[in-house]
């Protein structure tokens, strides 16, 4: 629900589903998730929608640490399965590995998901050495001692922006400044033909950069709306270059 961008709309959403259950209109069983933001806790506290509704906190807590163990070795028996290298199966990863990341990640759920995302693209057979260095961060940085929350999450952030090829690293960080817009929207396209403007950046540049950044942000591309719209546009050419 916080994903949307209006707190207006988020509230309207709200209100519409729970007319919709007061009328029964629909048959549906809704779930609605969001981060505790003000007006959303206020809209829910409203009584015609306390008293049909029953809300659930989920804390970030190491209580969630045995659904978190099963969601990395979901996550990677898919990644030997798509990549094919089942003789893997038995001796990747190791439960060493396993709890390393589990510990790492602290109750929160959005560290092993990261971390699946970066060892499992791009689709190679470098995934064993990319599981390998995140493991030498987390076993780096926990000898520290900080008061820094999700300290091992950060140190993996920074790793991540450290490959950043320097020909592409501050329009990286231009980019990463102005992702508030979520990029798998309808509307992705249109920022990122904003965004390639702004900062004199081809199209194919862009990929580049979502490339080194994919365990960080979410992008899905669709197929050449540009070209769709004027067949001349060249995808390779910077796009203040157009036309020359």
């Amino acid at each position: 629900m916080d994903k949307c961008t209006s707190g207006n709309a988020q509230a309207e959403i709200i209100k519409i589903i729970v007319f919709s259950i007061s009328e029964e209109s629909t048959q549906f069983h809704w779930a609605i998730f969001s981060c505790a933001k003000p007006h959303i806790v206020s809209t829910f506290k409203q009584d015609n929608i306390t008293s049909i509704t029953h809300s659930v906190e989920l804390p970030i807590s190491h209580k969630a640490n045995g659904e978190i163990e099963m969601y990395l070795w979901g996550g990677f028996k898919n990644i030997i399965e798509q990549l094919d290298f089942l003789q893997f199966m038995s001796s990747w990863p190791t439960n060493n590995d396993i709890r390393s990341l589990v510990d790492a990640a602290a109750g929160l759920f959005a560290h092993p998901a990261a971390v699946l995302c970066y060892v499992a693209y791009p689709q190679d057979s470098q995934f064993h050495n990319r599981l390998q260095s995140v493991l030498e961060i987390f076993f780096n940085t926990g000898k520290q001692v900080s008061t820094l929350l999700f300290l091992q999450l950060n140190a993996f952030y920074v790793h991540i922006m450290k490959q950043i090829p320097e020909s592409i690293l501050l329009a990286a960080q231009f980019l990463l400044f102005f992702s508030e817009h979520s990029w798998n929207t309808a509307t992705c396209q249109q920022h990122v033909s904003m965004h390639c403007c702004m900062f004199r950046i081809s199209k194919y540049m862009f990929r580049d950069i979502y490339h080194c950044l994919h365990a960080m942000i979410s992008y899905e591309a669709s197929s050449d709306p540009f070209s769709s719209i004027d067949p001349h546009i060249n995808l390779m050419q910077l796009y203040h270059d157009q036309g020359q």
